[in-house]
């Protein structure tokens, strides 16, 4: 069986997207290519912010740093699944730390996803295209 080509998971559909990390040209750099998509986008570069903005947008998709400024992205997370539109939002852990340690630390925050960084846009445009991560919290 061949591998799927990337194209493959491009998504079809726009999504409300949060973006957190404090990389500021990392999330620029993403939020202008999934503006060009077509999703609505919005940066935050701290814990707080990201909460308050996810609590006015409900994103269906946030990516977020786990080390945050002022409120780590596990804290965050929980932070999220707390409000009313949480339990809708795929969150995805974008992070340097990729041991088996971390990763079972962000399922356990609440993340569906766990990416270790660098992240190519490619692997986002796989989770977008991924339906299953959201029919998963929809169903």
């Amino acid at each position: 069986m061949s591998k799927p080509t990337p194209a493959a998971f491009i998504s079809t559909e726009t999504y409300r997207i949060l973006l957190a990390d404090d990389n500021v040209d990392f999330v620029n750099s993403i939020g202008a290519l999934l503006t060009a998509m077509g999703h609505s986008v919005v940066i935050t570069h701290n814990g707080p912010d990201a909460l308050a903005a996810a609590a006015r947008f409900c994103p269906d998709y946030a990516f977020l740093d786990i080390g945050l400024p002022q409120m780590s992205g596990y804290d965050l997370a929980r932070g999220i699944r707390k409000l009313s539109c949480g339990a809708m939002t795929a969150l995805i852990a974008v992070t340097g730390w990729g041991q088996e340690k971390d990763r079972q630390l962000a399922f356990e925050a609440g993340f569906d996803h766990h990416m270790v960084k660098p992240v190519r846009f490619e692997q986002i445009e796989e989770i977008l295209g991924n339906r299953s991560i959201i029919k998963k919290l929809r169903t």
